[in-house]
């Protein structure tokens, strides 16, 4: 009869089988290591193959098999006559187990399935009769027939002990979650508990038998694994079975135990054998002129060479072939190219030839057509060759035989102005081209410069034009002044003079620096007129009483007339009734020759009082009876202030700008400052006043002639202006005491503990007083007082 798996809700085996259901990737901890790549250098090579593993693994294998002598050792040979990337591949098992409680470490019958029953007892043992099981620490608990064997597991754990039936049955079963598409291995360990018919068993996954019968050993407590692989395809649970195969009822008692269910990993890498087939053949060129490009040496390389090996040069490593770098002459040039072990080079001669040299052409040579001289056109080169030959390339040929190619010689003068060249040049022969360089001499014209005609300038007709009509156009002007005069436009052809000096034109032609100059001469008949004022400022009394006074005038000559803001020009100097702002006064001479003074008749400047009050309070307050010291801050410096009138006046204080102040009631303070100029500002500030009666009356005295505490009195503080009486009574009402002449903070005055000469007992008694303040208000204090004798 089967029996099916029940679950209780906090079993602890619930649990594990949850948490090994739950399972989803599961770590492997093997890895497989190819080796290194390796080169040979020509086809059919051997080269070893040396993996390794870290870890416990099944099986390995080396892919691709071709020319592989063992593919499934890790260490093996392979003949390789192409370049190959060799995979070693490596399956292994997962340390997880799927399987819940298979060691049966704990005592449980409700995580698996079986065909058979829980031993019900018998004659023999627990298991007497075929088609039980029982779970047993010592195999021969069960059966008093049976080998005592231990269970497979290390410690001291439980194992599945079975008396098997002669049927085709089910012996140990259980449902597990895997994963699609992937391989398992199913594994158990099984002994033979009594050596006759040994059990012969088979694993099923899902009902289908997997892999071979095993065969238990006839030799009782000798533990033996038995293994079948699995691949899941599409399934995502699987019911793994041991399976009773062996039909012979008689014997067939056996114990199972570590049954496992573990994925197989596969952990791969990879190494590449690579053949080298190297090729270092170039083809060499003819030889080379030393003024040639620099060739790529790479370009030289036949169609089958080998690309990335190294050039040298006579032993220099390089990668361009750069004549013009090179001695002249023969240089050995090598190519070598270099794979792992494997090598193969090419070394061949490239030979340069020495280049032509014309020269290097100077500047070209300008001549103004006044400056025009014979020139040697072989100093107009550098570093020529001799030898050459001299030609005429001019666009416009020189003229009258002035040009002589047998001696290179050209004479410039008498040449109309132009661009003149010549062409000097050397056989290159054969290897190298001819080398030629032109050099030109050029002819420039000569510009003219005209000043223009002498003139007189005076303070009516102050400016003579400079500059004639015969100045060459289009030049750069230049005009400067001998004696230093300023120059309207000195860049102008034309131009204007204001003062009297020798002035010079300089013309020069931009283009090629010719040049010449011409003068022309200025009188001037201007007089310098130099005067001064007196200026009276407005101030705030007499805004519109400013005055300017001009005086003294020297210079130029008399007599001079002046004029205010543009106005009529007038005889008198004095310039009255002026308000604040900007004046300009104009001085002129008899002749029209005149000056201008600037001035500024300033606003008096704005004053303005500020009033603070020591202790930076909010409001400013004092308590009643104490003073606080107010204050003026006036913008101006002291010295441009006349006076400070405060009202109400404070006591002392006549145009001071801070005093103390003890005001009665709440009282406002205004200051008015005065400046120089008669301008004035105000300000004020309110003095709030703060009643604070500070009276401290005794709580006990004691009138044992001792001095201290004799008498019973009042202490006053700032604000009171007298105490109008004092009484003190017993408990019963009785007056024992008054006065109306109470000296305030008086300690020997007040009632001295006596009632008509006679002292008074100990006790509590009650005291009043009436109590004037400075401000007229009265107060009623009373409290009590403690005698003590």
């Amino acid at each position: 009869m089967k029996k099916r798996l029940s679950f209780f809700a906090f079993s602890g085996i619930v649990c594990a089988m949850l948490w090994a259901n739950m399972l989803g990737a599961q770590v492997c901890n093997t890895t497989a290591n190819a080796g290194a790549d390796a080169i040979v250098c020509a086809p059919g090579a051997t080269v070893s193959l040396s993996g390794t593993v870290t870890g416990t693994y099944l099986t390995s294998a080396w892919t691709p098999n071709t020319g592989v002598v063992n593919p499934a050792s890790l260490n093996t040979n392979a003949t390789v006559n192409a370049t190959t990337t060799y995979q070693l591949s490596v399956r292994s098992l997962s340390p997880t187990n799927l399987i819940v409680n298979g060691d049966f470490a704990v005592f449980d019958t409700v995580s698996f399935d079986s065909d058979y029953i829980y031993g019900t007892g018998g004659g023999v043992g627990l298991l007497s009769n075929e088609g039980q099981y029982a779970l047993a620490i010592n195999s021969g608990t069960t059966h008093n027939q049976f080998a005592d064997c231990d269970d497979h597991s290390p410690g001291n754990n439980y194992m599945m002990v079975v008396n098997a039936s002669g049927t085709a049955s089910a012996v140990w079963c259980q449902t597990v979650t895997v994963e699609a598409n992937t391989e398992y291995q199913f594994g158990a360990w099984a002994t033979s508990v009594v050596s006759q018919n040994p059990a012969k068993l088979q694993f099923s996954a899902n009902g289908t038998l997997l892999g071979n019968i095993f065969n238990a050993s006839p030799t009782t407590c000798n533990w033996t694994q038995f293994t079948a692989t699995w691949n899941s395809a599409t399934a995502t649970s699987v019911e793994i079975c041991v399976r009773n195969v062996n039909f012979t009822p008689a014997g067939n008692d056996f114990a199972l135990d570590d049954i496992t269910l573990q994925k197989i990993c596969v952990a791969t890498d990879e190494l590449t054998v690579t053949v080298a087939d190297l090729n270092a053949s170039w083809n060499s060129p003819t030889a080379l002129c030393s003024s040639g490009s620099p060739l790529v040496l790479n370009t030289l390389l036949t169609t089958d060479a080998t690309l990335g090996g190294t050039w040298t040069i006579d032993g220099t490593t390089a990668t361009t072939f750069n004549p013009a770098t090179l001695s002249v002459g023969a240089h050995s040039v090598r190519y070598a190219v270099t794979q792992g072990p494997c090598s193969d080079e090419s070394v061949q001669t490239i030979n340069i030839a020495a280049a032509p040299n014309a020269g290097t052409a100077e500047p070209l040579l300008a001549f103004c057509s006044i400056d025009a001289a014979n020139v040697q056109l072989g100093t107009l080169l550098t570093g020529a060759d001799p030898g050459g030959v001299w030609s005429e390339t001019s666009a416009t040929p020189s003229t009258g035989g002035a040009f002589n190619a047998a001696t290179g010689a050209f004479n410039a003068a008498g040449q109309s102005p132009g661009v003149y060249a010549f062409t000097y040049t050397v056989s290159g022969q054969t290897v190298c081209p001819d080398a030629t360089v032109e050099v030109e001499v050029e002819i420039n014209a000569t510009p003219t410069a005209d000043a223009g005609a002498d003139a007189t300038i005076d303070c009516t007709m102050n400016t003579a034009s400079l500059g004639g009509p015969n100045t060459t156009p289009g030049m750069k002007y230049t005009w400067t002044a001998l004696g230093g005069s300023t120059v309207a436009d000195p860049e102008n052809s034309t131009t204007n003079a204001t003062q009297g000096d020798t002035y010079t034109l300089t013309v020069v032609d931009p283009n090629n620096g010719c040049s010449s100059t011409d003068e022309v001469v200025v009188t001037s008949n201007i007089a310098s007129i130099s005067a001064s004022a007196t200026v009276t400022p407005v101030t705030c009394d007499k805004p519109d009483r400013g005055t300017i006074t001009v005086g003294p005038v020297s210079g130029g000559t008399m007599p001079y007339t002046y004029a205010i803001n543009g106005g009529a020009f007038q005889a008198e100097t004095l310039f009255g009734g002026l308000t604040p702002g900007d004046y300009s006064i104009a001085v002129m001479d008899a002749f029209g020759c005149d000056t201008t003074l600037q001035f500024t008749l300033d606003a008096p400047s704005q004053i303005s009082v500020a009033i603070s009050a020591d202790g930076n309070q909010q409001v400013p307050s004092v308590t009643l009876g104490d003073s606080i010291r107010i204050r003026a801050v006036v913008s101006l410096p002291a010295d441009q202030v006349d006076t400070l009138i405060w009202t109400p006046a404070l006591p002392g204080c006549f145009g001071c700008d801070n005093a103390f102040v003890s005001p009665d009631t709440a009282t406002t303070y205004t200051v008015t400052a005065f400046d120089l100029n008669g301008c004035s500002a105000s300000a004020q500030i309110t003095i709030q006043v703060i009643k604070r009666y500070r009276i401290y009356a005794p709580n006990a005295f004691s009138p044992n002639a001792d001095g201290i505490n004799d008498t019973f009195t009042l202490f006053i503080g700032a604000g009171v202006r007298q105490v109008n009486y004092l009484s003190v009574h017993d408990r019963w009402g009785a007056l024992v005491y008054k006065t109306t002449t109470l000296p305030i903070n008086t300690a020997d005055a007040g009632w001295n503990g006596e009632i008509n000469g006679r002292k008074a007992p100990s006790g509590l008694y009650v005291y009043v007083a009436e109590i004037e303040m400075e401000d007229g208000e009265r107060i009623i204090q009373s409290g009590e007082v403690s005698l003590l004798r």
